[in-house]
């Protein structure tokens, strides 16, 4: 059979994108955002899936891939789109202003994905420019917390948000994932710390009724985005990774 259990979980994933885009089309920017984030725990889950049931094969692969084009560059684009457009507290932009914004995670995406396809790129413990659900991630907290809807300035800077993230989906300097079989002590405990406190955030939320949810997932991604690279990589590690992108950019030039 064609689909295996964990490809029907990575359509979800689809699924998750699409329905962000009907949501923003009717109106409801809320919704929209959930549906991102359906999408982001189906694609979480079909690797789950996959190592319980032993199910890998390159047809996942490859399905998992367009799954987070759609997901994580195009129904990002929606979302933006439909934030400038429909505002009710400023100003909102021209369809041409805010569509040449919101155009860009979905063209940056189209190229990382067609330039990876042409050639794999992968370092131990990090991911080459800047992934595209860590910036999916971003768009949705960060267009959904109080500071973008009450001080303008946070209104505009957004749109700086998603130039930059979306530039930086093909510049070749690493960001760390928890994937490598090396990843040091302090950053498990980082990741630990940043799981925690969206949890606790949710929770308190629940509890006392005043969520800083998106406020809290914007500032962790944003730090992602901005500092992380820089920070968390030794010189000698820079210099190592500096000499890895070299050689794959010189390998990549021969199949171009």
């Amino acid at each position: 059979m064609l689909l295996k259990a964990k490809d029907y979980v990575t359509l979800g994933n689809v699924l998750g994108g699409f329905y962000c885009i009907v949501f923003v089309i009717e109106g409801n920017l809320t919704y929209a955002s959930w549906a991102i984030l359906a999408a982001y725990f189906c694609d979480v889950m079909d690797g789950v899936v996959a190592r319980l049931t032993h199910q890998f094969n390159k047809f996942g692969e490859e399905l998992d891939n367009v799954a987070d084009l759609v997901a994580y560059s195009i129904a990002p684009s929606f979302l933006i789109y439909g934030f400038y457009t429909q505002q009710s507290v400023f100003t909102p932009l021209p369809w041409y202003i805010a569509s040449f914004f919101a155009a860009m995670p979905t063209v940056a995406g189209c190229i990382r994905f067609a330039r990876f396809n042409v050639k794999r790129i992968h370092y131990d413990g990090a991911w080459m420019g800047f992934p595209r659900p860590a910036a999916a991630l971003l768009f949705v907290g960060y267009f959904n917390t109080t500071m973008v809807h009450a001080f303008e300035p946070m209104y505009w800077f957004g749109l700086a948000v998603v130039t930059y993230s979306s530039i930086m989906h093909f510049v070749l300097i690493p960001f760390t994932n928890h994937h490598g079989s090396h990843t040091p002590t302090y950053l498990k405990w980082s990741y630990f710390f940043i799981a925690s406190s969206t949890v606790f955030s949710i929770v308190g939320g629940l509890i006392t009724g005043v969520f800083i949810t998106w406020e809290i997932v914007t500032f962790w991604l944003l730090a992602y985005l901005f500092f992380h690279h820089r920070l968390t990589f030794s010189p000698k590690q820079r210099e190592d990774i500096r000499k890895f992108v070299a050689e794959w950019k010189a390998d990549e030039a021969t199949l171009l």
